[in-house]
């Protein structure tokens, strides 16, 4: 993975910032190596596939993938706002589900639908499973830029998916 160009915008550095950017293991420089992979580090450091992580959400929809579901239950927790306003560590104004990004706000970067929801990766990844017309799409990248959400190489795809539907 290359690293990225340029340092994310984080805003104002306190301590939550500091801790999930900037310490030993958290910063770039911590990554790739063979103990940072080793570690379970919540949305830091998930090893996948575009392919898999499509795969992932699609258990999101009703359908499922190969024969396989969430539960009702469970699919709402995930599209339901949980948390909305100032992000605490990213410096946005974000809608939160069970663990994924609304596509509301600031966050709407997964397409036209605000049903959509997904995750960004520090970097350019990004997956998310819209409900609405029942696709899932993932991007990964090997060349990391300096954008948290949003980065306009995925941009570009979800804009052409979306045109092509």
């Amino acid at each position: 993975m290359k690293k990225p160009t340029a340092a994310p915008d984080l805003g104002p550095i306190d301590a939550i910032k500091t801790a999930a950017f900037l310490d030993k293991g958290s910063a770039p420089a911590g990554r790739g190596s063979a103990e940072w992979r080793r570690m379970e580090i919540p949305s830091a450091n998930m090893h996948a596939t575009a392919e898999a992580l499509a795969r992932m959400l699609a258990l999101a929809l009703p359908e499922g993938v190969a024969g396989k579901t969430l539960s009702q239950a469970t699919r709402t927790a995930l599209m339901q706002q949980r948390i909305s306003g100032p992000d605490r560590v990213l410096p946005f104004d974000l809608s939160w589900g069970a663990g994924v990004m609304r596509n509301q706000g600031e966050g709407a970067v997964f397409g036209p639908n605000t049903e959509t929801v997904g995750h960004c990766g520090w970097g350019g990844s990004c997956a998310f499973v819209d409900p609405t017309t029942g696709i899932t799409a993932a991007y990964v990248m090997t060349r990391q830029s300096p954008h948290l959400i949003g980065d306009p190489r995925p941009a570009a795809l979800i804009k052409a998916l979306y045109a092509a539907l």
